[in-house]
């Protein structure tokens, strides 16, 4: 399913990358599997005001490099293929009862000014967030950061004890200066419905939304009591932007996607042979 962010993908990657299947699709189940939200979307920066003039600039800055290096005797390549956007990032993410995992695989065009072409710079990662801390995986590197090392144990699957009453307290009972504030407003996402809170991280005052469903709430805030800790929309004018065009609750994740770093090839910073 195509997001609604992107009409269409122009280049080859954008093409790739838009069509790839989730990553829970390509694991094995390998012992007990996890419960998880999972949403999947693709991730851009700026509303599509912003990208539109990111792309013409763009543009423009190939066109001058152009003319400047024929009128010097330089190589010009010409450009088949231009992007839908400068950068965009289809992303994964899976919330379960204590960490997150999103997995992201990006792409980003910038001038090349030797010879006028695109510079594609691609990226694909992995991150899983827990109070043990953050574990960043390069999947391209295949390189993880030293503080996997100390994220090693295992993912948990909430039982149903606690599952009833939902555990955890909504952020409408935890003031800070960087909660969210609930609008009032709900949306429908995926086919889901969310509640609008803004983002006090958001320079443009922008919005996010909390999904509503499952048996638990997940690891991370969520600003209704009946609410999750899955965001399923960002809107921004220059900020992160995302809706949702999959999402579900409650599903029985591979364990292996709350750990990348115990893949096979995959070395941890600092980590003798």
């Amino acid at each position: 399913m195509s997001s609604p962010l992107i009409s269409r993908a122009e280049t080859a990657m954008e093409r790739q990358i838009s069509s790839e299947s989730s990553p829970h699709k390509g694991l094995r189940a390998e012992g007990p599997a996890v419960a998880a939200h999972w949403a999947r979307y693709i991730e851009q920066v700026g509303n599509q005001a912003s990208n539109e003039k990111r792309l013409n600039q763009l543009r423009r800055g190939v066109a001058d490099c152009a003319r400047s290096n024929r009128e010097s005797g330089l190589p010009v390549v010409e450009v088949k293929q231009w992007p839908s956007r400068v950068s965009s990032v289809r992303t994964d993410v899976y919330v379960a009862f204590d960490r997150v995992a999103t997995y992201s695989h990006g792409v980003a065009y910038a001038l090349d000014a030797q010879n006028c072409s695109l510079v594609e710079q691609e990226s694909l990662m992995a991150t899983v967030r827990s109070l043990q801390g953050v574990c960043k995986v390069d999947l391209l590197a295949k390189l993880a950061t030293s503080t996997c090392a100390n994220t090693r144990q295992a993912a948990r699957r909430p039982m149903p004890s606690a599952m009833a009453p939902r555990p955890g307290s909504s952020l409408s009972t935890m003031p800070s200066p960087l909660a969210p504030h609930v609008t009032g407003e709900r949306r429908t996402i995926a086919g889901h419905t969310c509640d609008v809170a803004s983002n006090p991280l958001d320079p443009d005052q922008g919005t996010r939304c909390y999904a509503r469903g499952g048996m638990f709430p997940g690891h991370g805030p969520h600003v209704v009591d009946d609410g999750t800790a899955l965001v399923i929309e960002s809107v921004s004018k220059e900020g992160f932007v995302f809706k949702a065009d999959e999402a579900s609750f409650d599903m029985a994740a591979p364990a292996g996607i709350f750990s990348p770093h115990e893949r096979a090839g995959i070395r941890i910073e600092g980590a003798k042979e």
